[in-house]
């Protein structure tokens, strides 16, 4: 069983660069952020800034100037095309109509955000990041950027996933950045992971979730695997008589979990069409670390901890330096985000910080649905305008 777990990761890892596939500044797809908009009848501006460490991030805006800034971030594997891909039912959409000023940030490495001044994107220093990174570095660039463009110094956050990580890491290690946001609206908040069930986190945790186990051995390497590679998995994890293979052939539904009955047929083919993007093999073991270790901490380099940390092991994030108001979003439906791991976070946090839980009533709502579900506005996106209204 060991040996096939590093195939699998190994494969997994190096199939897409084995193609040594030089991506452009946008993701190869015909379908983009910027299509999607104008499909839908949005105005849409693109634009770039340059993080401290050299990396070029692409923020996606539905301007509507002098308005109140909302500044969304996806998960891992995803983009800015998944927070608009549903139309006048996506978070984005919801928000421009509401009078935001909209901003949708890319995070590193992401089929958007793939250039660095420094090395190219076929080199292993590109991809040696991981959430931390993002929310140390992505996070400040792009809400600067946002405040020298608009004048407007304060955002309201909303983060899917990933983006919720990077937003706790990032007020957690500098908490001065706490007062530049209005509220955080947390949808699918990810930090503690013991509890999860995710399949293939589960089954891959045995070797990719020890210290440096597989970083040793590949390096940092870019992560987005090719159909036949997804082809394996998929007949490891997705069983030939789900009437939604299609999407479980997908990867990021195939690593993050999902009910079939969930997704919004009418936008596979876009779903299909830019998703997944790219990503660090980094990031996908520092979750899978999370998950080991039961800590919301630094990544875990093994005996280099000491010369990373000066400690033997990484250092968590110091939660009470988190100021609020917070709202999170939760589904009982979700594999990668446990109620017990959820409840661990809010106890972790000042009293003062959460403002609000919602639990989304729908007992099938999973990890994927906040970005792909049926009737999203119905089941979650109302109540998030409310406790928008609540803290104007």
């Amino acid at each position: 069983m060991m040996d096939l777990l590093w195939i699998l990761l190994t494969t997994l890892s190096l199939s897409h660069l084995v193609k040594s596939e030089l991506l452009t500044p946008q993701t190869n797809s015909s379908v983009t952020t910027v299509t999607l908009l104008e499909k839908y009848g949005y105005p849409v501006e693109t634009h770039e800034v340059t993080t401290e460490d050299g990396y070029i991030l692409v923020i996606h805006r539905i301007p509507n100037p002098g308005s109140a800034i909302a500044f969304i971030v996806t998960g891992l594997s995803a983009s800015s095309s998944d927070a608009v891909i549903l139309g006048d039912n996506s978070l984005g959409e919801i928000l421009f109509n509401a009078g935001f000023d909209v901003w949708i940030g890319n995070s590193r490495g992401n089929d958007y955000s793939n250039r660095n001044i420094n090395f190219s994107n076929q080199s292993p220093q590109f991809w040696n990041f991981s959430f931390n990174e993002i929310g140390v570095y992505d996070f400040p660039a792009m809400i600067n950027y946002i405040s020298d463009n608009t004048g407007i110094q304060q955002v309201r956050f909303f983060g899917h996933s990933q983006g919720t990580t990077a937003y706790l890491v990032l007020t957690s290690l500098m908490p001065e950045w706490n007062d530049r946001f209005i509220a955080a609206h947390l949808l699918a908040p990810v930090a503690f992971m013991s509890h999860l069930t995710n399949k293939f986190i589960n089954l891959i945790s045995p070797v990719a979730g020890q210290p440096n186990a597989l970083k040793e051995l590949i390096g940092s390497m870019k992560l987005k695997p090719s159909k036949e590679t997804l082809l394996v998995l998929s007949t490891l994890l997705c069983p030939p008589s789900r009437p939604d293979r299609i999407l479980c052939e997908n990867s990021l539904f195939l690593t993050t979990g999902f009910n079939e009955d969930t997704v919004d047929n009418d936008f596979i083919p876009d779903i299909m069409a830019t998703t997944p993007s790219s990503a660090s093999t980094n990031q996908y073991l520092h979750y899978v670390q999370e998950f080991n270790s039961g800590y919301f901490r630094k990544y875990d380099y093994g005996p280099r901890n000491l010369l990373e940390y000066g400690s033997l092991t990484p250092p968590s994030y110091d939660l009470n330096n988190v100021k609020g108001p917070i709202f999170m979003y939760f589904g009982e439906a979700d594999e990668f985000v446990a109620r017990t791991d959820l409840d661990i976070l809010i106890e972790k946090l000042p009293n003062s910080t959460v403002a609000g839980v919602y639990v989304v009533p729908v007992a099938n709502f999973d990890h994927l649905a906040f970005l792909y579900t049926k009737n999203i506005r119905e089941k979650v996106y109302n109540k998030v305008m409310e406790d928008v209204a609540s803290t104007q």
